[in-house]
């Protein structure tokens, strides 16, 4: 990583923070990066980026290069982490020297100050939604590393209509977990999916199988992914604003730097549902409530 470079107020040298992401190039880091860029140039603040590869260690080896390269501060996506305890993690028991924003998939056990989205009320208005439209027996498919899903968090579930499937294994997976709850004696007449990518192939294997969606069974997803923008079938996501979640952990960064203080803060945002139709969409929040912080 390059030193810090001038150009500046004055000569002296830019302000420089670092944004660490378990994948650079994904969707939603590429969002969160576009806000922070924003932030970050208003106040004349220069942005290094790095990737983790999906690995704590290289998320941890990045953190330590980035301070050493000059960086002042940083903000960081974390990497899920997949049965670590919370006394081997880094972010909670190591202080870096530098203050420290976390976005999205951090944990209360990380500490330092953390932006995240309201998921537990995006999974229980998700259900709702799905519950006002006559579905009693909903279906809720996983990733296997899962702990927790907001649809689990926000909602009680009936347990025999949760599945996990391998990430890796994904494809097959999906199609037992699918053919398995069709065979219940009263199989689901909805199915929640961990993300939009999932909900795009079980609707294909669905029709595959005869089912159509979402007259036969319905199919919802999470977080409004490029690949689903224009898909048909059109199915309700959430529509989370990772730019603006972004833009939010750098302010609250620089602010930390210019306070000369940090904080354990966590700020709040919401998640609205997105609900398609063809060929018009529109956004529909359940009870809509603005950021908060607690």
């Amino acid at each position: 990583l390059p030193p810090a470079a001038p150009g500046g107020v004055g000569g002296l040298p830019r302000l420089t923070i670092g944004f660490i992401a378990p994948l650079s190039d994904a969707e939603l880091p590429q969002a969160a990066f576009r806000g922070i860029d924003r932030a970050a140039h208003r106040s004349d603040c220069r942005v290094l980026m790095a990737g983790a590869r999906d690995s704590v260690a290289q998320e941890h080896t990045a953190a330590c290069e980035m301070i050493a390269a000059g960086a002042r501060g940083l903000i960081i996506y974390p990497t899920v982490r997949q049965g670590e305890s919370g006394a081997s993690d880094y972010l909670g028991r190591e202080d870096l020297g530098v203050p420290v924003v976390l976005l999205d998939t951090c944990t209360p056990a990380q500490g330092q100050a953390q932006i995240v989205f309201d998921n537990r009320r995006a999974g229980a208005d998700m259900t709702r939604w799905l519950q006002a439209r006559g579905h009693r027996r909903i279906g809720l498919i996983l990733y296997r590393e899962e702990v927790h899903h907001p649809a689990l968090e926000g909602r009680v579930l009936d347990p025999d209509l949760v599945r996990r499937v391998p990430p890796a294994e994904q494809h097959a997976a999906l199609g037992t977990a699918l053919a398995d709850l069709l065979a219940l004696p009263e199989p689901p007449t909805a199915v929640i999916a961990s993300n939009d990518l999932m909900a795009v192939e079980i609707i294909e294997i669905l029709a595959g199988r005869g089912v159509s969606v979402p007259a036969g069974v319905a199919v919802a997803g999470f977080d409004n992914l490029a690949v689903a923008r224009r898909y048909r079938p059109a199915f309700p996501t959430t529509a989370p604003d990772f730019e603006q979640m972004g833009e939010i952990a750098c302010e609250t960064l620089l602010d930390s730097l210019t306070a000369g203080t940090r904080t354990a803060q966590t700020y709040i945002l919401p998640v609205p549902l997105l609900i398609r139709s063809s060929p018009a969409r529109h956004a529909l929040s359940l009870d809509s409530h603005k950021g908060e912080t607690q």
